[in-house]
């Protein structure tokens, strides 16, 4: 059975120095990587694909690579790609669409969260909208008149749907979409602002656990994710986004 590997920060110079060229393998060896290869790497994200791909050559191409998410090498280099729309990255032979990244649930961490949280959120009146707000993530913009509509559109679901507002942002958040959420919404005293970087411990989870429906920006597959795995309804709240992503 194999265990997750955190690619250390050495490697992560290596990747971007020179993504095609492996490192020695004193280099691999003190980052816990060493032959025999495995039959299979899975990685996720742009340096660890880079590092699964480096495995691959030195393996002859025996070790098969799988890949989730942003990718630091060529398609046609992978195996198997697993991706989502929202990299942009035309389909190919090896490439299985995923309507949602995979994404799991952590009920210890979630207990954590709503044990800290639940208390301080009680006074809020229900029903509780989670609003997930990210951020540019290329090839998606964010920009101020985006969050313009957010806005307009939060406005619209408070008025329909009554109750209080529960709104997350993330490290990508732009301070002009911040600026224009809390400015618009500061006269409403039924809502929270949850920023970043988060408080401890982390409301994140107590925020997927406590609210009764979300809204959620759609540069983020995984903040979708979470709220789907919820089992509680949700809409995608659609960016300005490029012509060419509208296809997939």
């Amino acid at each position: 059975q194999a265990e997750p590997h955190t690619i250390g920060g050495g490697l992560r110079r290596a990747a971007k120095r020179r993504p095609l060229s492996p490192p020695e393998p004193a280099q691999l060896r003190a980052d816990g990587m060493a032959p025999p290869w495995p039959d299979i790497v899975i990685a996720c994200g742009s340096t660890p694909c880079i590092v699964a791909h480096w495995i691959k050559c030195l393996s002859g191409g025996r070790t098969v690579h799988v890949q989730l998410g942003r990718l630091g090498v060529r398609p046609g280099e992978i195996d198997l790609v697993l991706e989502t729309a929202q990299y942009g990255v035309a389909p190919t032979a090896n490439m299985i669409s995923l309507t949602l990244p995979i994404v799991r649930r952590d009920p210890t961490r979630e207990a954590v969260a709503v044990a800290a949280w639940e208390n301080q959120l009680e006074d809020l009146p229900r029903p509780w909208l989670g609003v997930l707000v990210g951020g540019p993530a290329s090839p998606i913009p964010f920009e101020a008149a985006d969050g313009s509509r957010l806005l307009r559109r939060i406005t619209e679901l408070k008025r329909a749907l009554g109750g209080s507002l529960l709104i997350a942002y993330g490290p990508r958040t732009p301070n002009p979409v911040r600026e224009i959420l809390e400015l618009g919404l500061s006269g409403d005293r039924a809502h929270r602002v949850f920023g970043w970087p988060p408080q401890r411990p982390n409301p994140y989870p107590a925020l997927l656990s406590l609210a009764d429906r979300f809204l959620v920006t759609c540069d983020s597959a995984s903040m979708i994710a979470d709220a789907c795995v919820t089992g509680k309804p949700v809409e995608v709240f659609m960016l300005t986004m490029p012509e060419y992503l509208t296809r997939f």
